[in-house]
């Protein structure tokens, strides 16, 4: 449902992915742009925990905004 929905916003460039931070209804269409590249590593570093229908870093904390899940990313790239 959250693809479909986000089916709907305005395409993207070539080289970009939407990476939905949660899979929550209200959540649906509000998306983070990443390049294919950054896309694929973030998501070696995020578990996702199907109670919350978000995700987890690796250590097990809920990153339950889309700011907390931002800052993660930018920590995840910056070191790796």
């Amino acid at each position: 449902a959250a693809k479909n929905a986000a089916n709907n916003l305005p395409k993207l460039e070539k080289g970009l992915n939407r990476h939905h931070y949660s899979y929550n209804k209200e959540h649906y269409k509000d998306c983070i742009v990443l390049s294919i590249k950054d896309h694929n590593t973030v998501h070696r570093f995020l578990k996702y925990d199907q109670s919350y229908f978000m995700y987890r870093d690796l250590e097990g904390n809920l990153l339950d905004t889309r700011e907390k899940h931002e800052a993660y990313i930018q920590k995840v790239l910056s070191e790796n």
